[in-house]
């Protein structure tokens, strides 16, 4: 069988919202893009905390998508956007198992597997 990427796209706008404590408008706006350059805008610390990260469609939400193949001999690097969701599906899973061992454990018997689970989690699906 050949390969073959698919994709499509849809018009988005990305909105993003931090609280940031300035004595003007300016100022506030100088730090926020003194952090973007930084690329630690998106930190979410007690100082600048995050209070929207949001994507919204434009236009009408009803068009039907359109989708594009392109036959390719190996599929491209994933995208960091990818490995992103699967850290966060790893971390997830791995502070669920966590909690049910600490809830259910009497010995050290399957930290092997948290272990492992960590390591997954950590490496943000590389």
């Amino acid at each position: 069988m050949k390969k073959y990427v698919v994709e499509y796209e849809l018009p988005y706008t990305h909105i993003v919202r931090v609280g940031i404590e300035a004595k003007s408008a300016a100022g506030a706006i100088k730090k926020a893009q003194r952090l973007f350059d930084k690329a630690q805008l998106w930190d979410d610390t007690q100082e600048v905390p995050v209070l929207m990260d949001q994507f919204e469609e434009n236009g009408d939400a009803g068009v039907p998508v359109e989708f594009a193949a392109t036959e390719v001999d190996t599929y491209h690097e994933v995208d960091a956007s990818v490995k992103a969701l699967r850290s966060e599906r790893a971390c997830k899973a791995f502070v669920r198992a966590f909690l049910t061992w600490c809830e259910t454990a009497s010995s050290n018997r399957g930290l092997g597997r948290l272990h492992n689970m960590a390591d997954e989690a950590i490496a943000g699906g590389e």
